[in-house]
């Protein structure tokens, strides 16, 4: 599950992720915040935290992942992750080496601080 978090404001896209995510979860609510943003920005910050019920992605929102981080590689600015799984982080790790945005891992609660430096 994806849901908005009340911190998202004209700077920052925040979400939680939880449980299982689903193609539909991508489709319907991470996707079309993103694009909106991208048609009256053109760039993303985005903070995703996660909770500690998060089971992984279902196939298809394996897929909806790759497809967004390729297809709007160099709009994203900023990555705050928030208790992000460990393996989840090392691949963060790499995108901050290839990208033009930045990515920076926080540990659970500090979505404050992240939520700061993904507005800086």
């Amino acid at each position: 599950m994806i849901e908005v978090l009340q911190k998202t404001d004209e700077k920052v896209l925040a979400f939680k992720v939880s449980e299982k995510l689903t193609a539909e979860d991508y489709e319907n609510v991470l996707m079309p915040k993103i694009d909106e943003r991208i048609k009256h920005g053109g760039k993303v910050r985005l903070l995703l935290e996660w909770g500690e019920d998060f089971e992984g992605w279902k196939t298809k929102a394996i897929i909806d992942d790759a497809k967004l981080c390729f297809a709007h590689w160099n709009h994203f600015e900023r990555w705050a992750l928030v208790g992000a799984p460990k393996w989840v982080g090392i691949s963060a790790k790499l995108f901050d080496k290839l990208s033009k945005g930045k990515v920076k891992l926080f540990e659970a609660g500090e979505i404050d601080q992240a939520f700061a430096w993904a507005s800086a």
